[in-house]
């Protein structure tokens, strides 16, 4: 493929093989702009238009991948903030219990679980059976 510039006079200069207008093409922006686009392809934000069909498909590729980023991202939050109501809801049901005044010795109960390396729940269940007169709960020494 052979470019020439509109002004072309067809006289070469002395030790080049073109004219000035000739050679003043490789300094054209548009002409850099479509030897870019030659070179590295359709630039990504481009229209879709401009994009040829496996341009396309990447395009609809890396698409489908951020969507389906961000709707794992969505369901991991929504996962934590489910853990996270759950564990408030227990420590309100935790604190409405102790103010029921059922058990009398509210610390021993709370240090023993804690001692034994229970969870809130596990706290709540030494809390209901001491309250039921099930368990009698002495603190640890």
């Amino acid at each position: 493929m052979f470019l020439f510039a509109t002004g072309c006079s067809g006289h070469l200069l002395k030790g080049s093989h073109s004219c000035q207008a000739c050679q003043n093409l490789s300094k054209n922006k548009n002409l850099e702009g479509i030897l870019t686009r030659i070179k590295d392809g359709v630039h990504e934000n481009a229209n879709f238009q401009y994009h040829g069909f496996g341009g396309l498909i990447e395009l609809l590729r890396r698409k489908n991948v951020h969507i389906e980023t961000h709707r794992l991202r969505g369901l991991n939050q929504a996962q934590k903030l489910l853990q996270s109501a759950v564990a408030l809801s227990d420590h309100k049901h935790f604190m409405t219990a102790i103010a029921s005044g059922k058990v009398e010795r509210v610390d021993h109960v709370i240090r023993v679980g804690v001692a034994q390396n229970r969870g809130i729940q596990g706290i709540m269940e030494m809390f209901e059976a001491a309250a039921e007169g099930v368990v009698r709960v002495t603190p640890p020494i």
